[in-house]
């Protein structure tokens, strides 16, 4: 990830554009950011609300990642020669989606604690295609407070922290971007097996036939 961090920003390829436009198109990516929070051996995770503005198909679904656009609010002095206000954003985020301890508030603030681990870049749906997340691993603190998280926004239900010894048979209930981040980061805390799911039964009722290509 360094090196395509660093090509974006020397080459200027990152801008700012309209919202409304991003949303329009495909030959520009919407940069986010996508932090996912560990305490021990667990964590933090929450199950997408209604009051969310992601797609249909996303609402209800598992997530370990908190987020959102970078936008001009995070471009400062400080940041424009270097990551257009990446990682700022990703502590703006952190700060508006949960209540943090007085403690992690001075850590982010600080940067201690939260670190780029990679690039997430998935084309298989319109979502995917618009948009790419720069990914974020922020290490909590041992506050006290942490033993009961609580949210900072609506769109966000059912936060609590898992078990990082027990995700397994629990895989398939996140989102997608939550599979790669839970199978590339904590592969030998999975023991899942492959397994599938029908959501809709009538379109494969005979005589429609299911096919499936590619690796």
């Amino acid at each position: 990830w360094k090196p395509i961090l660093a090509k974006l920003t020397a080459d200027s390829v990152l801008t700012h554009i309209g919202r409304i436009e991003a949303e329009q198109r495909e030959d520009f990516k919407q940069v986010l950011t996508y932090v996912f929070v560990t305490r021990q051996s667990q964590i933090l995770g929450f199950k997408r609300g209604t009051f969310n503005r992601v797609e249909d198909y996303l609402r209800g679904s598992y997530c370990i990642g908190f987020g959102g656009h970078v936008s001009e609010l995070d471009r400062t002095l400080f940041n424009i020669g270097t990551d257009m206000g990446i990682a700022d954003n990703a502590k703006r985020e952190l700060f508006e989606e949960l209540m943090l301890p007085a403690m992690d508030s001075n850590r982010i603030v600080r940067g201690e604690g939260l670190r780029i681990v990679g690039i997430l870049n998935d084309d298989s749906s319109p979502t995917g295609r618009k948009h790419f997340a720069v990914v974020f691993h922020y290490r909590a603190s041992d506050d006290s407070q942490w033993d009961f998280p609580e949210r900072g926004e609506k769109s966000i239900t059912q936060l609590r922290w898992l078990s990082l010894k027990s995700l397994g048979e629990q895989l398939r209930g996140f989102e997608y971007w939550s599979q790669l981040c839970l199978t590339d980061f904590f592969l030998s805390s999975l023991k899942a097996q492959p397994s599938y799911q029908i959501r809709r039964r009538s379109p494969l009722r005979p005589p429609h036939l299911l096919c499936v290509v590619g690796t």
